[in-house]
């Protein structure tokens, strides 16, 4: 039994032009890929005020029992 032969490669998939693009657009644009300050910092912001109400929910607020 032969092993059959096609006349073209099948096209990249999604994930491999997207992938190519984006990376493209980095090297065009000279930013890192990794993020810089603005990004580390407003995920600072988020983590610091997610703890500060966590914090507070759980010490801060009376709970049910405070109700009888």
């Amino acid at each position: 039994m032969s092993v059959p032969k096609f006349a073209t490669p099948p096209p990249p998939s999604f994930h491999t032009v997207l992938k190519t693009r984006i990376n493209d657009y980095f090297k065009q644009q000279g930013k890192p890929s990794t993020g810089n300050f603005r990004l580390y910092s407003k995920a600072m912001f988020l983590v610091v005020g997610f703890l500060a109400l966590y914090v507070h929910v759980i010490f801060f607020t009376p709970g049910w029992l405070g109700y009888f």
